[in-house]
This record gives structure tokens, sequence and C-alpha cells, in this order.
């Protein structure tokens, strides 16, 4: 049971051993260059957002008329 143990301990030690050397040897290129804020498209950068834009507004139908708030202070009078 304790040599099993010992295999484990040993991987452990060596996979961090290893990722130490591998953060030492490579470069994060997502970190290294400034976001542009643009996409290659057919060989070409274009603003991701361009697609997205409506060229006619839109209208929302929001009918607030059934909703009728209350007047507190005039239910206050009443009850006293």
């Amino acid at each position: 049971m304790s040599s099993n143990k010992n295999n484990v301990i040993k991987e452990l030690k060596q996979q961090q051993e290893l990722h130490k050397l591998y953060k030492q040897n490579t470069i994060e290129l997502n970190d290294y260059f400034a976001y542009s804020g643009k996409q290659e498209v057919k060989n070409k950068f274009t603003r991701i957002y361009e697609d997205y834009n409506f060229s006619k507004n839109i209208s929302v139908n929001n009918d607030m008329t059934k909703y009728v708030l209350k007047d507190y202070k005039k239910s206050k009078i009443k009850n006293k």
C-alpha cells in the first residue's frame, strides 16, 4: 500500500516540475498581443460587431395600462 502512495506522490511531483518547465519555456500568445476587436474573415480583418448591427428600429409593445398603482395616502385617511 505504501509503494502505491509513493508512486502517486512521485507522479504528482513530476507533473508539477513539468508544468513549471512548460511555463518557463512557452509564451501564451493570447496575452501577448493587444486585443484589436477584429476578426479575420476570408483573409481580411473585419470588426466583429458589424454583423450584428440592425438597420431598422425595433418597436416594443409594452402596454402597462392594466397595472395601476394604489394611492396609499388616500387609503390611510379612510382607515383612520
